[in-house]
């Protein structure tokens, strides 16, 4: 009141422009003030849209937020509905909760390399890892957590996308993977089995040629033993050089088991060995049949050339490509012949067999390593030798095998239709692993 009344005595000494000024003024201020409180109101819808923006983006996310401490246990300051949801608690009782309480024991690994990744670069970038979420009811989840780290703040945001189905996925597709993998190799096996029994037979042959020779000599000798005890000439001397000369043979025979027994046991190591020895090793075991189908045989191999690898697989492979060659060469009427030359670079060694048989069907040739893929009369082949001897060179000694017709001069005849087997391997022992 005290106040009024001063005012208007103030007023009364105002003249009628002075009062006339101050109206205008206080009209002004009224305007800048109007002004103000809709910037203000609008100040407020903004903030509401920031806030209701806030509500969607981060609390409505369809992915976790969550932000926590930068400690090592990482107190959850803030978070939204899906990471409630995801850890199985409402948002008031996640608040102040370390977020290493939800981490599934056997992770607890993973999520401290995690956080220290973090601490150690404490810039603005994103760190990521996958580990496994356990909820207060036990329920596990396999999340992504993406973090984010600002020099600035001492908050850290967390993003978890829920990938359990994914790593659901992920674990059936490797079982399907592993189920196939363990099929062909099973396949795998039971078909070099099968090689090697139809290798067996051919080397039941071999043996049966390398044996009736020594075998009629000792049974002359026995029935030598029984003449000359009826005539009265079995003296001791002839008793002792004809036991030397069985005994003689009987070691021969052993020896050839042994040769054969040799060739069916896996090399389990790599090891350093000459080519030509190995070259001559497959031949001496088809030695008889070849001899017995009138097939000559050059090998045109230096006696330097080594390989570092598995002799007896490697054996394999050149006895069957020789049988090969000698079930194409058998019907023909002209001079047979196998060559077999090798040439040696810095980091492979190229092996050539060729036959003079008339080549392979060029329908055929695409074919012939297919497995039980074969040609033979009435099936009598089982059509996994050249399955095989593409398996050993490819993944045992990380090589290659090819076939295909040629005209060649072989034998020192005149050109013909030949079929050639190319074998290269590299030389490099850092390149060759066992499988």
């Amino acid at each position: 009141m005290i106040t009024n009344n001063h005012t208007l005595e103030s007023l009364k000494v105002l003249s009628f422009e002075e009062i006339k000024e101050l109206i205008e003024e206080l009209e002004v201020h009224k305007i800048e003030l109007k002004m103000q409180n809709e910037q203000l109101m609008e100040a407020q819808i903004d903030l509401h849209n920031l806030k209701k923006r806030y509500f969607n983006l981060y609390k409505m996310a369809p992915l976790g937020y969550c932000t926590i401490t930068k400690d090592d246990v990482g107190l959850i300051e803030e978070v939204n509905f899906f990471a409630s949801n995801l850890f199985g608690l409402a948002h008031n009782k996640l608040i102040k909760l370390p977020i290493t309480s939800f981490i599934y024991e056997e992770d607890q690994d993973i999520y401290y390399l995690f956080s220290k990744k973090i601490s150690l670069h404490n810039t603005d970038e994103k760190h990521i890892c996958e580990l496994r979420i356990q909820n207060k009811n036990g329920t596990l989840f396999w999340v992504r957590l993406s973090a984010t780290s600002y020099a600035d703040n001492p908050l850290i945001l967390l993003i978890m996308t829920d990938i359990s189905e994914l790593k659901a996925h992920e674990e059936e597709l490797k079982f399907k993977i592993n189920t196939e993998v363990a099929e062909s190799r099973k396949k795998d096996l039971i078909m070099f089995q099968q090689a090697r029994f139809a290798s067996l037979g051919e080397m039941m042959a071999n043996i049966a040629h390398q044996w009736r020779q020594p075998l009629s000599s000792l049974m002359m000798i026995i029935q030598g033993f029984q003449t000359k005890f009826e005539l009265g000439k079995l003296t001791s001397e002839i008793v002792a050089k004809k036991v030397n000369d069985a005994i003689f043979l009987g070691n021969n025979m052993s020896k050839t088991l042994e040769d054969f027994q040799e060739f069916f046991k896996p090399t389990r190591d790599k090891e350093d060995f000459f080519l030509k020895a190995c070259l001559k090793h497959a031949f001496y075991l088809s030695k008889y049949i070849l001899d017995e189908k009138k097939i000559e045989v050059y090998i045109k191999v230096e006696d330097g050339v080594e390989i570092n690898g598995f002799y007896n697989e490697l054996s394999q492979v050149f006895l069957n490509i020789i049988s090969n060659s000698k079930d194409a060469l058998s019907s023909k009427d002209y001079k047979r012949v196998i060559e077999v030359t090798a040439v040696k670079s810095e980091n492979t060694i190229k092996i050539d067999i060729v036959d003079n048989g008339g080549g392979i069907d060029e329908e055929i040739l695409p074919h012939i390593f297919d497995p039980y893929y074969t040609t033979k009369y009435k099936n009598t082949g089982t059509g996994i030798g050249l399955y095989m001897s593409k398996q050993i060179i490819e993944k045992h000694m990380q090589g290659r095998v090819t076939c295909k017709n040629i005209f060649y001069n072989i034998g020192n005849q005149e050109s013909e239709h030949c079929a050639l087997f190319t074998i290269t391997i590299p030389t490099n022992k850092g390149d060759q692993n066992a499988s």
